[in-house]
């Protein structure tokens, strides 16, 4: 901003005189920001209105419209101890009998205590050998859940709890009691579940590890990918042998999606491997850049080296890494924690292993003794890097620096196979691969495992029911009966003292007369549903269906409370006083002003701003007209008066009144037409207000239909307000240029006239001089 010295020679107040000049001309200026305020004002008051006529239509209107919304039905249990019941619209009012001979129950067990396992413990250490299948089933037929893990001299007990949970049981192993808990997650047959141990043969079975050990190696696959392989060849063995049973379009369909899973898969193994071989190579030319400014990576390696090194090293004051390097502060400090906290880590292990003892009776000296011991811990690692603490310290900080630079070289190249040209190697070595023939190809060691596969899966296995005893559980065994209804679980060999198994049972009911068997303890018939609570042979309970009148006139008198809530801010809006002569205060006129005088200003304008606006009247209109008519079912007509909705004086402008409502103090005295509809006809009055509160809706869905001037779901013109405003601000833009430009051509003016006199008086002294004065 130029200084500006003025009416030194006239002695004027050239800057009050512009100011009362500028103050003149801002006055249009000043007009356009007053009504760009209240415009902002205006959308703001129709933005919170809108919300709340938007949310009576979606909330409270959409449910008194909808004539499925007027059948709620109250379901009344005669004893609630042993069933309790709802029912949908559908249900038809009446009495249903209910005797509940037997609950459903899931299968569970409890197995033997053994004693001294862990779950870290491996199946094989407990006489359960590598190759042996484990294989746990849910349900029974088609819709059974098969999963099987195939021991390993690693496998876990942890491993086969988590089999037992993928199969969709509750599964754990508590190691405080040494026994398993299982149970089916389903009650009824459909929780029917066997546990059965199985021995592949030896040969078979290691064929596959080799298989799948080369199918590792050429593909560059993780054992979880192999698995996964292994699962969806499987998949598509089952697939293949229930369409050449059948031969149906459904089993023909399933297996095409299983043939393609495969391909996908199998296409994924060339392009994982191909990235993998350009990762490495990529790597190789960053390190290889390193010691080559020639080489044609040099420039990402330096852009990596260099952004490592920001992390590590000092900086001069342009913010590059000082030449010689010097490690900062924060790295020095780094390193040092990290060998504090492998010397404590390594005295912490002494301590529970009992190499280390302190057990002086003065806790002082015990915590003093440790602290030593970390010291001398401490002093011992940081001397494998150096003579001297110093040393030591900037030679772990080089260790830490190297392999952060290694980890981020190993991240730039696993980037550059996203990059175009990376992507372009990747697919041209994927094609490579699988041009590849052989045993060391990718492709050879696909067909290998696949042949490993069927000729393991093809191969009978013998059961092995004695070894699961040693984990204190038994194999299990499922008989269905002749009509395939029942099902029963019993263990094959007896199981192992302690071992307790309890089968999973079906629920057994008397409905109206009908024996019926449930698999769960929810029935649902005629659109009733019953929750089993308890058994009791011969006793019967009865289950009363009728209409809930009383939900249904509190789901309509919700909505006419909604109602008038809306409709009496708009009237209060558009009825409002005026505010003419009031605008938005300017900053001038607020200093004058106390902060509550300026908020009653305020509010008495905002209040006004929607005073007989346009769009507001033609909402209010469609309020109360879309509720004026009436609409015929059965031959009579019905309007809300008719039964008992009906508006007030005509001071309230429209808002309704249910007569005979006991909350309603100038209508409670009157009888409750509503409510002796509804309970008298029910249907007719639900087909009646559904088709006049629909009116209204469909009223509503008009008004917020997009248009040139507003958007969907908007009840005034905010697309023409928005453009007003972004008028005005370019207006206020304009006219602020425009002042800025008059005020100095003012200053131009005086300067100017400041000038003149200064040469007059210059001439005046001149004169003076001349004639001796």
């Amino acid at each position: 901003m130029a200084i500006r010295m003025s009416g030194l020679i006239s002695n004027l107040d050239t800057d009050s005189i512009i100011k009362e000049l500028m103050t003149a001309k801002s006055a249009k200026k000043t007009k356009l920001e007053q009504q760009k305020t209240k415009l902002e004002w205006k959308q703001e008051k129709w933005a919170d209105l809108n919300t709340k006529i938007y949310k009576l239509y979606t909330d409270q209107l959409s449910k008194v419209r909808l004539s499925g919304n007027y059948s709620t039905k109250k379901v009344i249990s005669g004893n609630e101890n042993l069933v309790t019941a709802t029912a949908t619209t559908a249900a038809g009012s009446g009495t249903h009998t209910i005797e509940i001979k037997s609950l459903a129950s899931a299968q569970y067990i409890t197995g033997a205590q053994v004693e001294n396992l862990k779950s870290s413990d491996t199946l094989a250490s407990k006489g359960i050998a590598a190759g042996t299948i484990i294989r746990v089933t849910v349900g029974t037929g088609d819709s059974a859940v098969v999963k099987e893990l195939e021991v390993k001299d690693g496998t876990s007990i942890t491993d086969f709890v988590n089999t037992m949970k993928d199969a969709g049981l509750n599964a754990s192993f508590d190691e405080s009691q040494g026994r398993f808990f299982i149970s089916s997650k389903k009650t009824g047959q459909a929780g029917v579940f066997s546990i059965a141990t199985y021995s592949a043969d030896p040969g078979k079975a290691a064929a596959l590890t080799t298989a799948a050990d080369k199918l590792k190696q050429e593909a560059g696959l993780t054992d979880d990918q192999v698995t996964a392989y292994r699962t969806l060849l499987v998949d598509l063995n089952n697939k293949q042998k229930t369409y050449d049973s059948v031969k149906d379009v459904t089993s023909w369909s399933k297996l095409q999606d299983a043939k393609q899973k495969v391909a996908d898969m199998e296409e994924g193994f060339y392009k994982q491997k191909a990235g993998q071989e350009i990762i490495s190579e990529r790597l190789a030319e960053l390190k290889l850049a390193a010691t080559d400014e020639n080489a044609a990576a040099y420039k990402d390696y330096k852009d990596v080296e260099t952004a490592v090194q920001r992390s590590y090293y000092k900086l001069d004051v342009d913010g590059k890494v000082m030449v010689p390097l010097e490690f900062t502060p924060a790295a020095l400090s780094n390193a040092k924690s990290a060998l504090r906290q492998q010397a404590t880590a390594t005295i912490d292990q002494k301590m529970k292993d009992g190499t280390l003892v302190y057990n002086d009776p003065d806790p002082a000296k015990n915590v003093a003794a440790r602290n030593a011991d970390i010291d001398a811990e401490y002093k011992r690692l940081y001397e494998t890097y150096g003579a001297t603490e110093e040393e030591g310290l900037n030679n772990k900080a080089k260790e830490s620096y190297q392999k952060s630079l290694d980890s981020a070289l190993s991240n730039a190249a696993k980037a550059y196979i996203a990059t175009d040209a990376g992507a372009a190697k990747v697919t041209a070595r994927a094609a490579d691969l699988k041009a590849e023939t052989g045993a060391d190809s990718i492709s050879g060691a696909v067909g290998a495992y696949k042949t490993a596969l069927t000729d393991y899966i093809g191969t009978p296995v013998t059961s092995a029911p004695a070894l699961l005893s040693n984990l204190g559980l038994a194999d299990m065994k499922v008989d269905v009966s002749a009509d395939g209804k029942t099902t029963t679980v019993s263990p094959v060999a007896g199981g192992p003292t302690g071992f307790i198994l309890k089968g999973s049972t079906d629920a057994k009911v008397s409905l109206d007369g009908a024996d019926m068997t449930v698999t769960g303890n929810t029935l649902t018939a005629a659109g009733v549903t019953y929750n089993l609570k308890g058994a009791q042979v011969g006793t019967t309970v009865s289950i009363n269906v009728t209409n809930d009148s009383q939900s249904v006139y509190d789901m309509i008198k919700g909505f006419i409370k909604g109602y008038n809530d809306v409709l009496k801010e708009m009237n209060t809006l558009y009825n409002a006083d005026s505010a003419k002569g009031y605008e938005p205060l300017t900053d001038d006129q607020k200093q004058a002003m106390s902060d509550k005088q300026i908020e009653l200003w305020e509010d008495k304008i905002k209040d006004s701003l929607l005073r007989r606006d346009d769009s507001l009247d033609s909402v209010i209109n469609t309020f109360r007209t879309s509720l004026q008519g009436g609409i015929t079912i059965g031959g009579k007509n019905y309007t809300l008066a008719s039964l008992g909705i009906v508006t007030g004086s005509y001071t309230e402008k429209g808002l309704l009144h249910i007569e005979g409502d006991s909350e309603d103090a100038a209508y409670s005295s009157k009888t409750n037409k509503l409510m002796d509809a509804l309970s008298s006809n029910p249907e007719a009055v639900a087909n009646a207000l559904s088709g006049i509160f629909g009116q209204l809706s469909s009223g509503l869905q008009d008004k917020m239909k997009s248009t040139s001037l507003n958007s969907a779901l908007t009840f005034y013109n905010d697309k023409e307000m928005k453009s007003q405003v972004t008028q005005y601000t370019k207006d206020i833009k304009d006219w602020t240029t425009k002042l800025k430009d008059i005020e100095d051509r003012y200053y131009k003016q005086f300067s100017a006239m400041e000038t003149a006199l200064a040469k007059i008086q210059s001439s005046t002294k001149s004169l003076t001089n001349l004639i001796g004065g």
